[in-house]
């Protein structure tokens, strides 16, 4: 099994771990801030969501040679906007959304060859050079680190002192 088809089976694993947490998320759980950000659960769920296209598109501005001009200040923006935009967004859009993407960027994963794993471009939010196969572990990553942070923010709201 090559890399693209590790990191589409890593992916959907990610994406799964994520829509057992929103099924089981309470409602009043589900709109609370409980992000380091101050971000909403459903914001950063959607986030999750959001980051799979546009991690997709970057990867094809990649594949065609085109450097990645977004700064880590122009991103933190962006994400910032989104979290107020889908702040109280709905556990079943999320689900939906997150199920599509994560179909949809597994396949776009698993149909890459060897040769495009290595095409490379300067990457604005990394700041550095990048080849596409030095990517596509962080669509997994992305998720879980998030789910992480999602998990343990809540319990640490829900701990008694």
């Amino acid at each position: 099994m090559g890399r693209q088809h590790e990191a589409a089976e890593q992916l959907e694993a990610a994406a799964g771990a994520l829509v057992v947490f929103v099924r089981e998320c309470p409602e009043p759980t589900w709109s609370a801030v409980a992000t380091p950000e101050g971000w909403t659960v459903a914001a950063l769920a959607h986030h999750c969501v959001h980051a799979n296209d546009f991690s997709l598109g970057w990867l094809c501005q990649m594949l065609a040679g085109r450097p990645l001009r977004e700064t880590p200040e122009s991103h933190a923006r962006l994400n910032a906007q989104e979290a107020r935009r889908f702040s109280a967004v709905a556990k079943g859009e999320v689900i939906a959304r997150l199920e599509r993407t994560a179909e949809r960027t597994a396949r776009f994963l698993r149909a890459l060859t060897d040769a495009e794993l290595g095409q490379s471009a300067i990457h604005g939010v990394a700041e550095r050079e990048l080849t596409v196969g030095q990517v596509i572990p962080s669509f997994e990553q992305h998720m879980r680190e998030h789910l992480a942070s999602l998990k343990s923010n809540l319990v640490a709201r829900t701990t008694v002192p």
